[in-house]
């Protein structure tokens, strides 16, 4: 037997095997349960500013460049958002939008003698930098690397095979992270 519903509301599950034909063309606009707060449209791409009352996963179309976003990290004022779509760039923030930060080095020429401090500065003002903490021991010429918790030192002279991580937010000395496969010194750092 089949039955026809006509202006009815259905509730519950109905298996997709049940629906069968074409339907009508529809908006969308009354669709609900589907996750996230919907799609922001807008004839301009998001900023890292653009800080989404939905969280993660809110969507974001751009309707000038056909371009769609999805938010990946929704931390306030640092937004991350993925280009999802089939063009590129992503919109994130920059490394470095608060704080700088100096590790290690060398100092006092010309004996030019090894330190082992950790020293920030703000970018907001022109004060000087004050010590946070320090490295386990002198080091130079290591290379930098960081993520938005923390800064990591590895290599450095005299040659050295350590990995050494230090907190952004407070005066803190850095702690073991780990060993590179061998000492190495006056080497670049990357980040993904």
């Amino acid at each position: 037997m089949t039955q026809k519903l006509t202006n009815t509301m259905f509730t519950g599950t109905l298996a997709s095997s049940k629906l069968t034909g074409a339907f009508g063309s529809n908006d969308g606009s009354a669709l609900t349960g589907l996750g996230g707060s919907g799609a922001t449209i807008s004839a301009s791409d998001p900023t890292i500013s653009t800080n989404p009352a939905g969280g993660v996963g809110t969507l974001w179309s751009n309707s000038t460049s056909g371009e769609l976003f999805c938010c990946t990290d929704a931390t306030a004022g640092e937004n991350h958002w993925v280009n999802i779509g089939h063009g590129s760039g992503d919109v994130w923030g920059m490394q470095g939008v608060l704080h700088g930060y100096s590790s290690g080095g060398s100092a006092g020429a010309p004996s030019y003698t090894n330190v082992a401090a950790i020293q920030k500065f703000n970018f907001a003002n022109t004060s000087s930098e004050s010590n946070i903490g320090n490295l386990s021991s002198v080091n130079a010429h290591a290379s930098g690397h960081q993520d938005r918790t923390y800064g990591y030192v590895s290599g450095g002279y005299p040659t050295k095979n350590t990995i050494e991580k230090f907190n952004f937010s407070g005066s803190f000395s850095s702690s073991d992270h780990g060993d590179l496969s061998a000492g190495k010194t006056g080497s670049s750092g990357h980040q993904v």
